[in-house]
């Protein structure tokens, strides 16, 4: 009988701390946009300190893969000349080290899905524009080529026009 008391007490308090829990949610939704967009404009200052003075405008992030490897080492890094910075994750992505800057900002705008292949610019105040290759190179395989044309026709505009 004492067993079955417990069992029931504990069930009681697993579901009163559910309904207290409840209305802490849009509590935590609220510290978690505070938080993005606090690091967002870190990121902004950082990049607009540390990269823009350097002459660094790109950053590329990309992998081994069969698909794209070739492209973007013979392609858009040349082609982007000497202000890109690339992360290989592939050789590179365990290796990186948790303060670096370049690393912080992929994990920070990477998202869940289309993560890499990926190019940044960065602006001259901070903030980044951004084409994503994955799905392109995806639909490309399977015959459909329009948005992988369309990213890299982005890249072109992004390069400087040589006379």
């Amino acid at each position: 009988m004492k067993k079955e008391q417990q069992s029931v007490w504990k069930r009681i308090g697993v579901v009163l701390m559910l309904i207290a829990a409840v209305p802490l949610i849009p509590v935590f939704l609220v510290l978690l946009a505070i938080y993005m967009l606090v690091a967002t404009i870190w990121f902004r200052i950082a990049i607009a300190l540390s990269y823009v003075p350097r002459g660094i405008r790109y950053l590329v992030v990309y992998s081994d893969s069969a698909q794209w490897k070739d492209y973007f080492e013979s392609e858009v890094m040349p082609r982007l000349g000497s202000g890109v910075r690339s992360i290989n994750l592939s050789t590179e992505g365990g290796k990186k080290g948790k303060w670096d800057l370049d690393w912080r900002f992929y994990r920070h705008t990477c998202g869940y899905r289309n993560r890499f292949p990926v190019v940044y610019r960065f602006t001259r105040f901070g903030g980044w524009k951004t084409v994503r290759f994955y799905d392109a190179f995806i639909e490309a395989k399977r015959g459909k080529t329009e948005s992988l044309e369309r990213a890299k026709a982005t890249l072109v505009d992004w390069t400087p026009k040589t006379a």
